[in-house]
């Protein structure tokens, strides 16, 4: 129809459809040895709204005295070289182009082994941990093993002064090691 001066017409207009903050998934925890690469996933993240993601990966917390560096020459499965036994967080953030996601996390434990070796302050993720020592274990505060985990300890001397806990569904192994 064509338009004269003086004719009433409406506009009908509908905004873009609202963003949904996208969703990370740093991936499942791991047990390494020390020196082990870790590669990392973050292919589960997603955005319902299809948008194409950028990846912010961080380390949150790394064992006292380490100093590793973060690869990400690949984002989305970025890899580090683990330098120190002991816990190792990771953060992931991911980005829609418009919104960050919330921070997903998860833990790297790296195994134990050398002469006398301190379990303290970890989270035994699920899976088989492994520590070896030629004189002694001990264990040191907050050591919590989750179900679906196993710390196994081999030494010749094993203190669990300051306690370990063992979640229903997780394992404690110690074998005397001569």
């Amino acid at each position: 129809k064509e338009l004269i001066w003086g004719d009433d017409f409406t506009f009908v207009i509908t905004p873009p459809p609202a963003n949904t903050p996208p969703v990370a998934d740093a991936g499942l925890p791991q047990a390494v040895l020390v020196n082990d690469t870790v590669v990392l996933n973050g292919s589960s993240s997603s955005d319902v709204d299809d948008d194409p993601l950028s990846y912010r990966w961080s380390f949150e917390s790394l064992p006292l005295g380490s100093y590793v560096e973060l690869d990400t020459t690949d984002p989305i499965h970025p890899s580090f070289v683990t330098d120190m036994e002991g816990r190792y967080l990771l953060r992931l953030v991911v980005n829609d182009g418009l919104v960050d996601s919330i921070p997903d996390t998860v833990e790297i434990m790296a195994g134990c082994s050398g002469d006398v070796v301190t379990v303290s302050n970890s989270t035994i993720p699920p899976g088989i941990t492994e520590c070896v020592a030629t004189t002694s274990i001990t264990t040191g505060p907050n050591v919590l093993v989750v179900p679906g985990a196993e710390l196994r300890l081999f030494a010749p001397n094993v203190s669990l002064e300051n306690g370990v806990t063992v979640e229903v569904g997780g394992v404690l192994s110690i074998t005397p090691n001569p």
